[in-house]
């Protein structure tokens, strides 16, 4: 493993000691330290200076500081504190869902528009001379 990240786990783990001591202390509680790291992730999701060369993929690694904090922050009351492996795994499996949601939003765009329930022209069920609401 890259040292770089293991120095970035030791990191990720002060600043949660940091964030514990804060919500402790009563200075910030649970809530808004989720509001600040949600204030700071949608910064730099959105950074309208960052290098159009710069991919979805490496857009998402900028971001996992943030979701893995949030994701701590949430994770304050479980005893044992779930560990750093742990928390990250949260993370990932919280973006294939968001993934998972958004691909399913945008086929639900994209797919032909039916009227549930409703037909056009003459109502079929009835045989009459009816027209069905469109």
């Amino acid at each position: 493993m890259n040292t770089a990240n293991l120095q970035l786990e030791g990191v990720y783990a002060a600043l949660t000691a940091l964030m514990t001591a804060l919500r402790d202390k009563g200075l910030l509680d649970q809530n808004e330290i989720d509001q600040a790291l949600a204030k700071a992730e949608a910064g730099l999701a959105a950074d309208a200076r960052r290098p159009a060369e710069v991919s979805a993929a490496n857009v998402e690694a900028i971001c996992f500081p943030l979701r893995y904090l949030r994701m701590a922050n949430k994770a304050a009351a479980e005893d044992p504190a779930p560990s750093f492996s742990v928390l990250a795994a949260r993370v990932g499996v919280g973006l294939r869902l968001l993934q998972t949601l958004l691909v399913s939003l945008d086929r639900r765009e994209t797919a032909p528009h039916v009227a549930h329930g409703r037909r056009s022209g003459r109502d079929r069920s009835s045989g009459g001379d009816e027209q069905a609401d469109c």
